[in-house]
């Protein structure tokens, strides 16, 4: 009764009694801010909000603006060199006070804050909000100050953070949240737990005058000493300070595909931190796009000239050069690269540098290896010379399923003692929770649009399926692609004018459309081991998949899915039919993939084998 309605009363009466008291100190604070630093007198962030129907929900959380125009934009504040120089005068006084904060009363009054609740936690924080889901911390409404606020507030760790949320969510009531109201006045005359930079920054201060010793000395350049503070805040238990000021060793990761590195790689690399290990990722977009979500990740990040598809030799040319210089400029100790031109050319230019710990992981053989035709043979006597060669410079080379060893092997690319295998490239079983399933049968299929995918094969069931049974939901996501069996903007209008399926295009967080399904579908003709599926399973889904190379692996027929032939459209509709007239048998099934997924396919479990191949220790 007290959350559903006094709470929000309560809200809306002091916060509309805050904003007419307030109105002219905050606007002699927003004329100060412009007269210091002119420009805009707001900051605006997305952050979560209350969750709501099984989903979560997001907002732009508003504050007066503390930082010059000049500050690198959305670099997180402990990741500056220096970040004392970039917070106006006006902003100092702000932060220690706690007066930045205020427009979020008017937040309140519309209700997508409230006074006292769980401070509400950035878009892609995805570990905080995964622990918050353990103790119900997102089902409610996020506050300007809270039970963690008064109980250290920046200093404290993700975890204890989030039980602290949720004793208050356990606790929610009138006198707990006068308690917090007046616990937070004491402590914001006192600045406890007031740390730049946010969660557990207290153990990240206490090693930064390290980093800065060593940028004072020369030692280290900018980059290098972001790749510090990550190191020391991720530092494992039993190492020291003393160990953290000698030069850290360097692991490369690289890619052909940016973004790949950052939603498929980020946790490998983030385990690469915690060892103690200095992170460089190398993929093909801007730098101006990426540097600053990677570095926020304690990462660096550099553009790499490479073109994932074409055959044309002089822009190959140009990416070997480019990784020439890169290496020898960066010197790093280990090597991890996947995608055929990544994986060819990283290993020459290491050769070439004199590295010898190469690590590829081959994810999958794409169209080359498994199409026909004259100009495919040639490509493919061409790659197969080329990764001979190539591989020659590797300690180790990773496959994620057993037919791609297999071939590799057959075709005598690499010796077997060299060959190991890994489970995919994991599934963050804390971030991928299992979800209700939707009242109306719901199929979904998450894919780069390309014919390999079996993308026309699920249109084509769909189509099937809806002519049957009219109420059901076919669901689409995924980005248009540059591989030569793409599929065009006008081949899927027809399908979705139709009222087939429903496209979403490219997503960054699929999470919220896996959650809307019952089923995961995914025809594809051939995989590493598809991460879409892995992330379906995590979340409790059925799936539907083909008999192929790194799908079949996923699935035990009859248990957490259906196996199909591949490129065979009634054998899909078939498997749709049986969901949608047993819809508790998606239920049961999706129960059993998130056991299979806990475990064999857990991020953590799939990280510590790739480590254990790379010989990666805490330093």
């Amino acid at each position: 009764m007290y959350k559903q309605a006094f709470k929000k009363i309560i809200d809306t009466i002091l916060s509309f009694c805050g904003i007419v008291v307030l109105a002219i100190p905050m606007a002699v604070i927003a004329l100060a801010i412009v007269v210091d630093d002119p420009g805009p007198v707001f900051f605006k962030q997305k952050r979560v909000g209350e969750k709501k129907n099984g989903e979560l929900t997001y907002f732009n959380l508003i504050k007066f603006r503390s930082m010059k125009m000049s500050t690198p934009h959305d670099m997180p504040t402990h990741m500056l060199d220096n970040p004392e120089q970039y917070i106006t005068r006006v902003g100092k006084i702000l932060r220690k006070t706690s007066l930045d904060e205020l427009p979020q009363i008017y937040q309140i009054f519309t209700q997508k804050m409230s006074i006292i609740g769980p401070r509400p936690a950035l878009w892609n924080q995805y570990d905080l909000i995964a622990e918050r889901e353990r103790y119900g911390a997102n089902d409610v409404k996020p506050g300007l100050t809270g039970w963690a606020q008064i109980n250290g507030r920046d200093e404290l760790e993700i975890a204890e953070k989030a039980r602290l949320d949720g004793i208050y969510v356990k606790n929610l009531s009138f006198p707990f949240d006068c308690k917090c109201f007046f616990g937070t006045i004491v402590s914001v005359l006192k600045h406890d737990g007031v740390v730049e930079g946010g969660t557990g920054e207290l153990k990240k201060l206490e090693k930064v005058p390290v980093a800065a010793a060593a940028a004072q000395a020369g030692q280290y350049s900018s980059s290098q000493i972001v790749q510090k503070e990550a190191q020391n805040i991720n530092r494992e238990p039993g190492t020291t300070q003393s160990t953290a000021s000698a030069k850290p060793k360097t692991i490369m990761v690289v890619s052909s595909h940016t973004p790949s590195l950052f939603w498929f790689r980020m946790n490998m690399m983030k385990e690469f931190v915690a060892k103690g290990y200095q992170v460089i990722a190398l993929g093909q977009e801007p730098e101006s796009e990426w540097k600053e979500k990677f570095a926020a990740n304690g990462i660096l990040y550099k553009r790499l000239y490479v073109e994932r598809n074409g055959l044309n030799v002089l822009h190959d040319l140009k990416t070997l050069s480019e990784l020439n210089t890169i290496l020898k400029e960066e010197k790093p100790e280990k090597i991890f690269c996947y995608q055929a031109k990544t994986i060819i050319y990283t290993c020459l230019a290491a050769k070439k540098n004199h590295i010898a710990e190469v690590y590829p992981l081959v994810a999958g053989l794409g169209s080359v290896f498994r199409g026909k035709g004259f100009k495919n043979k040639l490509v493919k006597t061409m790659m197969k010379t080329e990764y001979k060669i190539a591989l020659k410079n590797s300690q180790s080379v990773m496959f994620q399923n057993e037919d791609d060893l297999s071939t590799f092997v057959n075709e005598g690319i690499v010796p077997r003692e060299k060959c190991k295998i890994i489970n995919g490239s994991g599934v963050d079983t804390k971030a991928f929770v299992v979800t209700p399933h939707p009242e109306t049968p719901t199929f979904l299929m998450i894919a780069r649009l390309i014919k390999d995918k079996g993308i026309m094969e699920y249109l084509e069931a769909c189509r099937k399926i809806k002519a049957q049974n009219p109420m059901v939901n076919c669901l689409l996501v995924g980005p248009y692609d540059t591989n030569p069996t793409a599929l065009k903007p006008e081949e899927l209008e027809k399908y979705t004018e139709d009222g087939t399926i429903t496209y979403f295009g490219e997503q960054s967080d699929v999470r919220p459309f896996i959650e809307r399904a019952s089923t995961f579908v995914l025809p594809s003709y051939h995989e590493g081991t598809p991460k879409t599926v892995l992330e379906s399973m995590a979340c409790g889904r059925a799936i539907i998949t083909t008999d192929a190379p790194g799908c079949r692996e996923t699935v035990q027929d009859g248990v957490n899915g259906y196996i199909v032939p591949v490129q065979n459209v009634d054998a899909i509709v078939e498997k749709m039919q049986i969901f949608i007239d047993h819809p508790q048998l998606a239920v049961e099934m999706g129960d059993y993939g998130r056991k299979i997924a806990e475990e064999k396919y857990d991020v953590k479990k799939v990280n510590a084998s790739i480590m254990e191949i790379m010989k990666i220790k805490t330093l």
